[in-house]
């Protein structure tokens, strides 16, 4: 090997260390703009699951034993690191990968959060997210999905594990969907964790696993005055670059202390939305036929991902206020977002 490949090398690897160190490749799993990975292993095997970093994932687009929106297609047996234990995962529930390297890094880091504490989830999913908070020490965790699969998978999982007292499923109807609908009004949390989905499509006829027409977003930040007990904290996953603003700035304009740490980009399906938005107004001002042209992030070169998100993105070159304080690991996590009041 000459000298240049060895510097080559040497530089690899470099890079690769700074990406494990401050979790600066994507965080979001819901890119259904990405093909599915076909790296799943066996049918009903769970995908390798290689540590807390990021940089550790072999594949972050969407598993090849879910479907495009990331919905378990197949039934799944689980081994969680953070939750040191294995879940069974039914068929048409979000994947629980996606929680256990994103959240799950930051609870664990966190663990005094969660002890004694009265916890809720929005859109609980496999119910990973809320398990790992009664593993913390949470003494109440209350769950909540639209899907009755996930209050299922969360139902059963906590009685295998012993958190059946602790751990409470509750379905959203589809007449309410918004953050606290089935909350009651006196009920206040300590910890109030979300991983919503973040593709915003005002035009979609209503929210699921990937997309919110923005109903749940705003609630979410809407019922904090309500349903936040004093000193509480609120952890929140948008890892699309303009939702995450929005929330962002929503939070503050409702007058609450905002951390965040920016996500690297946004995703071709948010960036669809946002252009048809506005090209549908450039196309009425020029009087040109609304379906002449549009924008799709399935085949337009454009909208591809390696346009619209930043891979080396390094927290090193700019300013950026951590999450948590010390003794907390003083880490980038990229799309996070945590309101106080």
């Amino acid at each position: 090997m000459n000298i240049r490949n060895i510097l080559l090398v040497c530089a690899g690897l470099a890079v690769g260390v700074v990406m494990a160190q401050f979790n600066i490749f994507p965080v979001s799993a819901l890119t259904t703009a990405l093909k599915p990975s076909g790296s799943a292993g066996p049918a009903g095997s769970a995908p390798r699951f290689t540590g807390e970093s990021v940089a550790a994932q072999e594949d972050q687009s969407v598993p090849g034993d879910t479907s495009k929106q990331g919905l378990i297609t197949e039934p799944l047996l689980w081994k969680s690191k953070h939750l040191q234990a294995a879940i069974n995962v039914p068929v048409g529930v979000f994947h629980p990968h996606e929680g256990e390297w994103t959240m799950g890094p930051i609870m664990k880091n966190n663990t005094e959060l969660f002890k004694g504490k009265r916890v809720m989830e929005i859109g609980t999913g496999s119910g990973l997210i809320s398990l790992i908070a009664a593993k913390h020490g949470a003494a109440k965790v209350v769950a909540t999905d639209i899907n009755p699969a996930a209050i299922e998978s969360v139902t059963t999982n906590a009685e295998a594990l012993g958190y059946g007292d602790v751990v409470e499923a509750r379905l959203v109807g589809p007449d309410d969907m918004s953050a606290y609908a089935v909350i009651n009004d006196d009920e206040q949390f300590d910890v109030i964790l979300s991983n919503p989905p973040f593709a915003l499509d005002l035009d979609a006829p209503g929210n699921d696993a990937v997309t919110d027409t923005g109903e749940l977003g705003f609630s979410i930040v809407r019922g904090l005055e309500q349903h936040l007990a004093p000193n509480g904290t609120v952890i929140l996953l948008y890892d699309s670059l303009f939702y995450h603003q929005v929330m962002v700035k929503y939070a503050k304009y409702m007058g609450y202390d905002v951390r965040n740490n920016n996500p690297n980009g946004m995703y071709g399906w948010a960036a669809e939305s946002l252009f048809n938005s506005y090209l549908k107004r450039l196309l009425e001002s020029e009087k040109v036929p609304l379906d002449a042209i549009s924008f799709n992030y399935h085949t337009d070169e454009g909208l591809e991902i390696r346009y619209l998100r930043n891979f080396a993105l390094n927290p090193k070159q700019m300013k950026y206020q951590p999450l948590f304080d010390p003794p907390s690991p003083q880490r980038y996590y990229a799309g996070f977002i945590v309101i106080r009041n």
